[in-house]
């Protein structure tokens, strides 16, 4: 073979670097003689699978284990995959499992995060695939949306999560964000995350979305999605938007129960806004949620509804990709196949289980009468497992999600394609489905993981920049009475106490706050639930006496509740108070219960102007931030705006008032530093102007608690070459491979010339 000259083989290697500077995904390519096109190869593949190895391919679901072949956690894997399937290997080669999914509690993802280990889990079990049956790989899945719901934790990077985006109305920072974490899960093996959540949260009491949600505004929720999933895309890992057709506006958790929700089609249309503009932009997966929606079928919750699944997602709506159900196991779902006799007999059984749980924790010679209950349950349980999977994949879903008793699941499909109530045709459609995907996103030809790039991505100090910017961002100034609670000075109020709802996390804030110059007193709360008990309210009443000010978090702060008394009693003390709210950020509505609010309105950040009661105040005042999150990143952030860092983030959602019936606060209100004169990364401002604060319209008359016809988000839209990609801009994507192509160009160029004058 012929050598390249020393000047070309220079530069081709400089080329090549430049290639890998650039941080694009790698996409793994077929091997040679390898068909490329992915509907052929899904045809290829599916001619040689049995009925069984089809079935596998729709069952993706979590399994036990730190390892492919941990032996640790077999009484878990058998009672989710039957007798002897003891170890996660196992469970995917007898099964034949089109995917898996990762969770903490089943002890996939350690707490502290060991990036090594969950890449070592992946590549065992993506051995265990192409070994068995069919030998086709896995979907490797996860539940990463950041803030409320992350799998990985510390060592990955830790965003605030939806909300926090949602108040900084930056697409790229959500593209960003995007970018990161799919970075990151790609590193570890994980080539599927069931994240963004694009649910449009117009209910503040919604128990499970929340601040998982981008904002109460469709458009926002749309165009934030939309960057997110794009963001994960181009890292090589599938975004999942969910919970079709919204899960926004429901009071009732579908872990536990079956939301139904009863408004008209017209308002559907609204909820439904950023799942359209997420099938327009090419999201891979869409995730089904266990609610019923009246307006399309009052049956069926949507995960088993034709008419949802089907005519509204695939006909009307024209989404091709993969449509994968929540969580089968959970508790909504399955009530909605139970006759009323069955509801009753599960009722009863669940009670029985219930109470032989307790009597076993205090006494253990009573765990076998646990044992049996559970059992009882278990097999009263298999056919409502098998009848909901059964009318989820007749409905259209393509993926039966953590269905939990795999065998009975199993014989459920395989009876239902034995008495035709599931044709041949219908499966063979899902599973080319699922292996063109595996074939598109390169998941049949995934190289093993490798330690270089875990190291080198995995928290990267890029990645964990993108997190500061968002949560510095998203702070969100709701309340400072007479302009005069914050900021704090480290000469003014130098002794700080800090308390508050232990959920919240206070402790984060202890460090951050003495680099700033603070001195800090901690009481410490219970972690038994967010609410302090009633000795801790006293101790922090009685060390709110040395005080000069005093900063509390809270966590979901309830009317009547001690974190409510306890915001009481610190106001009372004639201190000023700090409020932080960790999670949804209705809390400053409950703290005007308590404390009313006074004084002028700083420097406002909406447009119409900010409205602000203007009741006198007894104490020093009350300030009130939002963070949408209990995660380090945020309550840094907020300790850097407690020292006089300007906020800028902007409310996303409305926030109605305690009482309900009415808006407090409207959506894109927020309040800064008067006269602050330097903006969040230093230098001057221009007069007027507040750099990163969105543009907002007036989002519309408050007190109507809905949402304006029309209205749109506090959403900026960057161009799509500034997002961040482990390190380098993204215009760096397409800079460097141009410039990488422009030196071999030369090369070629120079090599020419030098030959020409040889000749010569």
């Amino acid at each position: 073979m012929r050598r390249l000259p020393p000047v070309l083989a220079r530069l081709s290697i400089i080329a090549l670097l430049l290639g890998v500077l650039t941080g694009a995904p790698v996409t793994a390519a077929p091997a040679p003689g390898v068909e490329t096109d992915p509907a052929a190869r899904a045809q290829a593949l599916l001619a040689t699978m049995s009925q069984d190895e089809k079935i596998g391919q729709v069952l993706w679901t979590h399994v036990y284990g730190s390892s492919a072949q941990d032996e640790t956690y077999a009484d878990k894997n058998e009672d989710v995959f039957g007798p002897g399937v003891r170890t996660p290997a196992q469970a995917v080669s007898t099964f034949h499992l089109g995917g898996v999914l990762y969770f903490n509690w089943a002890h996939n993802v350690t707490t502290p995060t060991d990036p090594g280990q969950v890449a070592a889990l992946s590549d065992g079990l993506q051995e265990a695939a192409r070994t068995s049956g069919p030998k086709i790989p896995l979907a490797i899945t996860i539940d990463q949306e950041g803030g409320l719901v992350a799998r990985v934790r510390t060592s990955g990077t830790d965003v605030p999560g939806n909300m926090a985006l949602g108040a900084t109305g930056s697409t790229e920072l959500a593209r960003a964000q995007g970018q990161a974490l799919g970075s990151e899960l790609a590193a570890m093996g994980i080539n599927v995350d069931f994240a963004p959540v694009l649910d449009v949260n117009t209910n503040a009491a919604n128990p499970v979305i929340g601040v998982r949600s981008l904002g109460d505004d469709p458009e926002a929720v749309a165009s934030l999605g939309a960057a997110q999933i794009e963001g994960l895309q181009s890292e090589g890992v599938s975004a999942t938007a969910k919970y079709f057709p919204g899960h926004g506006d429901t009071q009732t958790d579908s872990h536990l129960g079956l939301p139904t929700v009863s408004y008209d089609r017209a308002t559907l249309d609204t909820h439904l806004a950023p799942f359209r503009a997420a099938v327009k932009g090419g999201v891979d997966m869409i995730m089904t949620a266990h609610i019923v929606v009246e307006a399309i079928d009052p049956a069926h919750p949507a995960t088993t509804s034709k008419a949802v699944l089907t005519d509204l997602l695939r006909e009307e709506m024209g989404f091709t990709g993969l449509i994968t159900t929540d969580a089968m196991d959970m508790e909504g779902v399955q009530l909605s196949v139970m006759s009323d006799q069955e509801k009753e007999e599960y009722a009863r059984l669940k009670a029985d289980q219930d109470a032989k749980k307790d009597a076993a924790a205090k006494d253990p010679t009573a765990a076998d009468q646990y044992t049996a209950a559970s059992a009882a349950l278990k097999a009263f349980l298999a056919p409502v497992r098998g009848r909901v999977a059964v009318q989820s994949f007749l409905a259209g879903s393509d993926v039966l999600l953590n269905t939990y008793d795999v065998p009975a699941v199993t014989s459920a499909m395989k009876a239902a394609l034995a008495d035709g109530t599931i044709t041949a045709e219908r499966l063979d459609a899902s599973v080319t489905r699922i292996l063109e995907w595996k074939a598109r996103r390169g998941v049949l030809d995934a190289s093993p993981t490798s330690a270089q790039t875990i190291a080198s991505v995995v928290g990267s100090a890029a990645h964990q920049e993108t997190a500061a910017r968002i949560a510095q961002q998203s702070v969100t100034m709701v309340r400072n009475d007479a302009d005069s609670v914050l900021p704090l000075s480290p000469t003014r109020t130098p002794r700080l106490l800090l308390t508050g709802s232990s959920w919240g996390n206070p402790e984060l804030l202890t460090q951050p706050l003495t680099d700033l110059g603070f001195t800090v007193n901690r009481v410490e709360t219970s972690g038994d639930s967010p609410d302090p008990t009633a000795a801790e309210v006293d101790e922090a009443l009685a060390q709110a006496e040395n005080a000069d000010a005093i900063v509390l978090t809270t966590y979901s702060m309830a009317a009547g509740s001690t974190q409510a008394d306890l915001v009481a009693r610190m106001v009372a003390t004639g201190k000023p108070v700090t409020i932080l709210s960790t999670r949804n950020p209705y809390d400053v509505a409950v703290a005007g219960t308590v404390a009313p609010a006074s004084g002028s309105t700083g420097q406002c950040l909406l447009p119409a102007g900010c409205s602000v009661t203007t009741t006198p105040s007894p104490t020093n005042g009350v300030a009130v931030l939002n963070l949408y999150s209990n995660r380090q990143v945020s309550l840094t952030a907020a300790a850097k705006v407690i020292a006089g860092q300007a906020p800028v983030g902007v409310l996303p959602v409305n926030v109605p008032t305690a009482q309900g019936g009415g808006t407090l606060q409207a959506r894109g209100f927020g309040l800064t530093y008067p006269s602050q004169g330097q903006n969040p990364g230093g230098g001057q401002l221009v007069p007027g102007v507040q750099p990163g604060i969105p543009t907002v319209p007036d989002p519309g008359s408050p007190g109507t608690g809905t949402l304006p016809t029309g209205s749109t988000a506090p959403v900026v839209s960057e161009p799509q070459g500034t997002g961040s990609r482990h390190g380098l801009s993204r215009t760096g994507a397409v800079v460097w491979p141009g410039l990488a192509a422009a030196v071999l160009l030369v090369g070629g160029i120079m090599l020419v010339r030098a030959r020409r004058r040889r000749r010569a």
